[in-house]
């Protein structure tokens, strides 16, 4: 048994093939199919087709094949990997797509092109029909065989090109473009595809589900899900349907029906191994960077390597002070007395290094730190009480920001305000599947993460501006804040004026609202035994 039918689907819906059944048509997309197909019925010449990496070049070019295959006007030739050697082997391999003789031995360019002439005009002057070369990877066209296509261009009639040429490359293209200003001058068609929206990034993956379910969409992501595709996807289409390939295959051995927020985001960490490696590496390079300063105000100072040793040597009590010239004596200081145990002899090359350094004050010996010390060290650097990090404050009525605060007893330590200034109402109520909880204010406040409490949990905001510096102007904004929980999934609405767009650091985000990860604390119910 297929592991897709454990989740009613007829066949596999994120292939990494390029199958045109599976091909979703975005605006895009269709526009450019569109401008293809009628420029080569035209005649029109040269068209170019770039985009990045796993934007959907291939699927397009197997979708354009596929519109001309039942046309028997219309002759289509592929040329996968158009990187050659040489302008004589690109003329051969055109040729054989051609089905012309070809003795690559005896046959020099000028008859290859003499035989390529001869059948581009017998086939579109004679008999009407339009011949079509497709090359994909164009990005990996050097210059002799861009050559050998500008001249195919001159190959026309009075009013139109007797080959159509189509090229779907990388942007990298473009530089050569640039550099070939002659083969530039030729392009009819230049399209270049962008990233899908949230909105197309939802419909393809609706669309593949409804392709392999025969029908029926089945509902296997949630609403912050299909934000999780997006915002780790950016709207690439490889990058979709790889994620959701993983997706699957997490849904079934979770032995789970329904992917959220958090499944979505696990499996997309997963794959991409690449941000850990670098991660683990900066410190690595920065550590090296320290080093390599070390070593060059080592070599400035032209010490000789016994004062190296006398300065990196662990079994050495010289300071690194002691390494000043001989000149500069430190001034002598008469040690406190301290009781020292007896210390074990130094070895005799130790000692031979240690009487070459300039006279330096005794050291009293240093005993390690008791448990004393450790409480004292402790008290002058202050960290994050415990109780900040794992236990949440105690749960309070879903109201308490609104009404007058109650007296807590003497014996209780007030608790801060869980609220932002400038809260002036609130609508809200028990936090069940569908309930809402709205905040307005009055005035720009600063968003520090504030707790929200009801009487069954708390629910508590990841503070994601704050921790990135390039977004600190987002930190502080007027204007709404929703809480809901829908599908297993706790979610806050931040409405923001629609000018801001292109933060990256949320969850999830348009240019009109953002949608920002919490973290749930459940909280027992506390009784009022008084």
């Amino acid at each position: 048994m297929d592991y897709f039918q454990l989740l009613d689907l007829k066949k596999e819906p994120f292939s990494n093939s390029p199958d045109p059944e599976f091909f979703y048509g975005s605006r895009q997309h269709l526009g450019c199919l569109q401008k293809l197909e009628l420029s080569v019925r035209l005649r029109r010449g040269l068209n170019v087709i770039t985009a990045d990496v796993g934007m959907g070049k291939t699927t397009l070019c197997r979708q354009l094949i596929r519109r001309f295959s039942a046309d028997k006007d219309v002759r289509t030739h592929l040329l996968l990997d158009p990187a050659c050697s040489s302008a004589h082997e690109f003329l051969c391999i055109i040729a054989q797509m051609f089905n012309l003789p070809v003795d690559p031995d005896k046959d020099t360019e000028r008859r290859l092109k003499e035989k390529i002439k001869g059948y581009l005009f017998e086939q579109g002057v004679e008999k009407d029909k339009v011949i079509a070369l497709i090359i994909d990877e164009g990005q990996k066209l050097p210059y002799h065989c861009t050559e050998v296509l500008r001249e195919f261009l001159n190959y026309e009639t009075n009013s139109n090109k007797l080959l159509q040429i189509i090229i779907f490359a990388q942007t990298e293209f473009d530089q050569i473009l640039q550099e070939h200003p002659n083969f530039a001058d030729r392009v009819s068609l230049y399209h270049k595809l962008s990233p899908l929206s949230y909105k197309e990034t939802k419909a393809l993956v609706q669309f593949r589900l409804r392709e392999a379910a025969e029908g029926v969409v089945p509902a296997i992501f949630s609403e912050s899900g299909f934000w999780a595709v997006y915002q780790s996807t950016g709207g690439y289409p490889r990058k979709i349907v790889e994620l959701g390939y993983r997706v699957l295959l997490a849904l079934i051995v979770q032995s789970r029906r329904k992917a959220n927020w958090r499944l979505v985001r696990s499996c997309a960490k997963r794959g991409t191994p690449i941000k850990r490696q670098e991660r683990t590496l900066r410190p690595v390079f920065t550590g090296l960077l320290i080093a390599a300063i070390a070593l060059g105000l080592s070599v400035a100072s032209k010490e000789d390597v016994a004062s190296l040793w006398k300065r990196f040597s662990p079994q050495s009590n010289v300071e690194l002070m002691s390494a000043a010239p001989a000149a500069v004596k430190p001034p002598a200081v008469k040690p406190p007395a301290v009781k020292q145990a007896a210390a074990p002899p130094a070895a005799p090359a130790v000692s031979a290094v240690a009487s070459s350094a300039p006279e330096t004050p005794e050291q009293p010996a240093q005993e390690a730190p008791g448990p004393a010390d450790a409480a004292s060290i402790a008290e002058e650097e202050p960290l994050i009480a415990e109780s900040q990090l794992e236990e949440p404050p105690r749960a309070q009525p879903l109201y308490a920001a609104v009404k007058e605060p109650v007296e807590a007893p003497a014996a209780a330590k007030p608790e801060p305000a869980v609220f932002p200034a400038g809260l002036v109402s609130m609508w809200g109520g028990r936090f069940t599947d569908y309930s809402q909880i709205i905040f307005w204010f009055d005035k720009e406040v600063a968003f520090e993460g504030p707790a929200l409490h009801s009487r069954e949990a708390e629910f508590r905001f990841f503070n994601a501006v704050s921790k990135v510096a390039s977004y600190r102007e987002y930190s502080s904004f007027p204007g709404w804040v929703m809480l809901k929980k829908r599908d297993g999934d706790v979610q806050a609405r931040i409405g923001l004026p629609a000018n801001l767009e292109g933060i990256e650091h949320f969850v999830e985000h348009d240019p009109f609202r953002i949608i920002v990860n919490l973290y749930h604390y459940q909280q027992p119910r506390v009784e009022d035994k008084s």
